[in-house]
């Protein structure tokens, strides 16, 4: 998570603008993000689930853009999490 931030702010551009998606390529719900960051922590708070429906739901996003423009590889989101949290 950090590190592709890092490199995205230290890599020249020349004058223009782009604009990214950063994901996992898998759909992954802020529950289970949320319950990953608690668990990690090994935090005991209650996670309150809205009980409003998401306007946009089961939305997975495209990281192939950011990938070849850092000449990353794919990462794991939910490691990412794990690795920033500790």
């Amino acid at each position: 998570g950090i590190e592709i931030i890092k490199k995205i702010l230290e890599k020249k551009i020349s004058n223009k603008y782009y604009c990214f998606n950063v994901s996992s390529g898998n759909a992954i719900s802020s529950y289970k993000i949320s319950k990953t960051v608690c668990e990690v922590l090994n935090s005991k708070s209650k996670i309150i689930r809205s009980k409003q429906k998401a306007s946009i739901q089961n939305c997975v996003l495209n990281s192939e853009k950011i990938i070849n423009f850092l000449k990353i590889k794919k990462f794991n989101l939910k490691k990412e999490i794990i690795n920033e949290v500790r």
